[in-house]
């Protein structure tokens, strides 16, 4: 009997051994797969966020080429437009434009300061050329260097520094007036020129009420932007043109004060129609006018102004056939 017993508690000794050695074994390949799967998945989760580190450095990478990019095509763009700016300057000063046209500049030459601000805090100086993207760049001054346009007024008597930096924003003449019609007077129903109060105006009527009307009694959102600010007496360092304006701002600032701007976009009257379209119903005499009126904006400035002669000329040979086949 003592035999058998020890015999069986020799054998529940040995099971019991063997359950144990089995269950370590568990535990130890369990712990093993467990810290392979911590090992497989933390593999896993630096790869995603090396990826989508990648992938955002990339778009990174690739906004700052872009703005980059945008940045040299304004620089070429604006040293071609201040070249043009001298080399019209140069002409205009010697006599070689229009007679009529010089005399009518020199005119208004001290008249020219009315818009031109001066900000001190940025050495800015800018002209606020209505229909030209002002308000969009007061918002922009305000968000970048806290300028409010109620300073403009002391700014203009305080500060006449030669070594300010100069912005002058600019518009086609034709687009510029189409833009000031739209806002004042079709939307706000400001008194035309030549108009003793306001009326249904046709765009045709407005241009030429602006044609036959004198400068100085017209309102200075349809006046000349030579008019305005004469840029052969002011010497601005950056030109912006509507037609690039988001490029020109956002280029112009980003070199002003190393911030990007968020542009706004106010009183958005700007013409989808062509420039055939807008002067249509134009009569030859008052496209004449405008021409002689609007000439040193088109030179100065670049915009083409063989489109809206060659518009004439088809008008006067119009006129001109017609008034032979009355008489024959």
């Amino acid at each position: 009997r003592l035999l058998d017993m020890d015999l069986t508690i020799r054998k529940e000794h040995i099971f019991i051994g063997c359950v144990t050695v089995f269950i370590v074994i568990i535990l130890v390949i369990s712990n093993r797969n467990i810290q392979w799967n911590r090992d497989f998945t933390e593999n896993l989760l630096k790869r995603f966020q090396g990826s989508e580190m990648n992938t955002t450095e990339n778009k990174i990478n690739k906004k700052g080429d872009t703005v980059k990019a945008k940045q040299n095509q304004y620089e070429e763009d604006n040293a071609r437009r201040l070249e043009l700016l001298s080399k019209e300057c140069e002409k205009y000063i010697r006599g070689e434009h229009p007679k009529e046209i010089r005399m009518k500049a020199e005119f208004y030459r001290n008249r020219t300061n009315r818009v031109v601000d001066h900000i001190s805090l940025s050495k800015i100086f800018w002209c606020r050329v209505p229909k030209a993207g002002s308000r969009s760049l007061i918002e922009v001054l305000t968000q970048l260097i806290g300028w409010n346009i109620n300073h403009a007024a002391k700014a203009r008597r305080r500060n006449n520094s030669t070594d300010f930096r100069g912005l002058l924003a600019v518009r086609h003449p034709i687009q510029r007036l189409y833009s000031g019609y739209r806002n004042k007077i079709q939307t706000h129903r400001r008194r035309a020129p030549g108009f003793g109060k306001w009326k249904d105006v046709t765009f045709p009527q407005f241009l030429k009420a602006v044609a036959s009307s004198p400068i100085w009694k017209t309102n200075r959102h349809f006046q000349p932007i030579y008019h305005l600010c004469n840029p052969c007496f002011h010497n601005f360092t950056f030109i912006l043109k509507i037609e690039t304006f988001s490029r020109d701002v956002d280029a112009v600032f980003r070199k002003l004060t190393g911030r990007a701007p968020k542009i706004p976009h106010k009183n958005d009257s700007g013409a989808s129609e062509s420039l055939q379209q807008l002067l249509a119903d134009i009569d030859a005499d008052t496209l004449k006018k405008l021409i002689d009126l609007y000439y040193l904006d088109y030179v100065l400035f670049g915009y083409d102004l063989r489109e809206t002669r060659d518009i004439l000329k088809e008008k006067q040979e119009k006129l001109l056939n017609g008034n032979v086949t009355e008489a024959g």
